[in-house]
């Protein structure tokens, strides 16, 4: 009786407009079952039929199968006219001995999703895609948009518990908001909150500045909200090595994810090298004991490859010179970041880094400080799997009475590597511009984690408006795997060129590419 009934529905179904024999199966679709959950054989058996001329024998064969494996006792078809001409679509509707059986809403980790499925996103819970390594997070967005693929998937959950430190991350896969799109969600919220909830997010060693540090905390408090600790030693990013810490929270989703709201509150102590102390003189702001901070900032991305973060810095320093005093710098900021990645024909990747920052001292914000600070920076990355070249442009300009911390510096572990920024501008400069060219070589086998020998050319100039712009070059080689980097630098000078030796991770800022 059960095959007298499929008979009756499969001959229907020749009635179909659209069902001529000559035609192509432009695809297939499956309603009513479980067909995330159909064996890997019958997967394959549904996949040689699309492309392939319209044969009625070979679909009943396929509609009796999917019946005897999801244990259903009626399966119809539909044949429709097809978006290309001569092509037809097929529409397989299992249904159960109770009535129409459901898809389920989400399946666990291992189940075999038909390849035909497209990875509309990929969310990460207990956890922020920010803090993989750009290696890691680039492979999750290479992913998006591709067909479901479930060794690559479990090759991505392997990885990420590899990098997050933790063995408890699992995957579920769940249908999309798109018809024939799926989305993939990894979960890391069983990891040990002790080894990756507290990290760092730099770790420089620079032989003439010797080595700076900082650790950040997040911890998740309620839903999108998350609470921010931080210690910090820093003598690389400055002129001063200023030593405290940090602490804030962060909501993720401002209504909607692409709004986030940050609050971020830190309390410094200063150090000061001895040229930067004779250096800074009646017309620079003097030299400060501490610095403590209020940092409001709303982040809006209103497309991909575009970020939007305005918001103020409040800042209270306690002036050391000429007289010990309290000093309020306080400044609107805002800064619009810009970053896209290609991929041609050729398999090579084209990735591009552009930004503006703007930070304004008023009066009118109760403000002791006047002035106005503008940064350009614009990057350039080209690759294949074997090798890559790097191009970075960056330069600033600055107006009116500003802090010390606002002062531009060259020298240090990312710009004018070699140099000692104390010998390039001691007091920080008001007009800057720096470039630099980057060549890296992957070496062994490519995999996942490469490493890289790179050489790299340096040049810049820091200078304020009284004084002549003098190009100072640096050239140099080394290493990189990952985040962490080794490099010998060489200041190009008259006299014999002493070799500064430089090495340490960066995680969260300092590493454009």
């Amino acid at each position: 009786m059960k095959r007298f009934y499929l008979t009756a529905l499969l001959s229907t179904c020749l009635a179909t407009p659209g069902a001529d024999p000559r035609h192509k199966i432009e695809s297939i679709s499956i309603t009513g079952a479980q067909n995330y959950s159909l064996s890997k054989e019958l997967l394959q058996e549904l996949q040689s039929l699309i492309g392939a001329v319209f044969h009625q024998p070979a679909l009943d064969a396929l509609a009796r199968n999917i019946g005897n494996e999801t244990g259903d006792s009626v399966v119809s078809q539909k044949v429709s006219p097809g978006e290309k001409p001569e092509h037809v679509r097929v529409v397989i509707e299992v249904s159960g001995r109770g009535g129409p059986t459901p898809a389920p809403a989400e399946q666990d980790a291992g189940v075999n999703v038909n390849s035909r499925y497209i990875v509309e996103d990929i969310q990460l819970i207990g956890a922020s895609i920010s803090r993989l390594s750009e290696d890691l997070a680039q492979r999750i967005r290479k992913l998006i948009g591709e067909k479901f693929n479930q060794e690559a998937i479990d090759e991505l959950g392997r990885r990420l518990g590899k990098e997050l430190r933790t063995r408890a991350v699992s995957h579920r896969v769940t249908r999309g908001d798109t018809p024939e799109h799926v989305r993939v969600v990894f979960d890391a919220s069983g990891r040990d909150a002790r080894e990756s909830d507290l990290y760092l997010s730099k770790f420089v060693y620079h032989g003439k500045q010797a080595w700076s540090a900082k650790a950040l905390g997040e911890f998740d408090i309620a839903g999108n909200t998350s609470l921010l600790l931080g210690l910090v030693s820093d003598a690389d990013t400055l002129l001063e090595r200023y030593a405290g810490i940090a602490a804030g929270f962060e909501t993720k989703k401002v209504f909607t994810s692409r709004v986030r709201l940050r609050f971020l509150f830190e309390t410094y102590h200063h150090q000061w090298n001895s040229q930067t102390l004779a250096a800074a003189g009646q017309s620079i702001p003097g030299i400060y004991r501490t610095r403590k901070s209020f940092q409001p900032a709303l982040t809006i991305q209103p497309a991909r490859p575009l970020k939007l973060t305005v918001g103020a810095n409040f800042h209270l320093v306690q002036m050391q010179f000429p007289t010990a005093r309290m000093e309020a710098a306080n400044a609107a900021v805002a800064a619009l970041r810009y970053h896209q990645r290609i991929e041609d024909g050729a398999g090579n990747r084209h990735e591009i880094l552009a930004g503006y920052d703007l930070h304004a001292g008023a009066r009118t914000l109760d403000s002791d400080f006047g002035y106005t600070a503008h940064r350009w920076n614009l990057g350039y990355k080209v690759g294949s799997r074997r090798q890559e070249v790097v191009a970075n442009f960056a330069a600033g300009r600055l107006t009116g009475r500003a802090p010390l911390f606002e002062r531009y510096t060259l020298g240090d572990s990312t710009t004018l590597r070699g140099w000692n920024k104390f010998d390039v501008a001691p007091a920080g400069a008001d007009q800057m511009v720096h470039h630099s060219l980057e060549y890296r070589h992957t070496v062994g086998d490519g995999g996942p984690e490469p490493a890289a020998l790179v050489a790299f050319y340096d040049a810049g100039a820091a200078w304020n408006r009284t004084q002549q712009a003098e190009a100072r070059h640096s050239v140099g080689f080394g290493a990189r795997w990952q985040r962490f980097f080794a490099a010998l630098a060489f200041p190009i000078k008259s006299g014999r060129m002493k070799p500064v030796f430089m090495a340490g991770l960066y995680f969260t800022e300092g590493s454009t590419f």
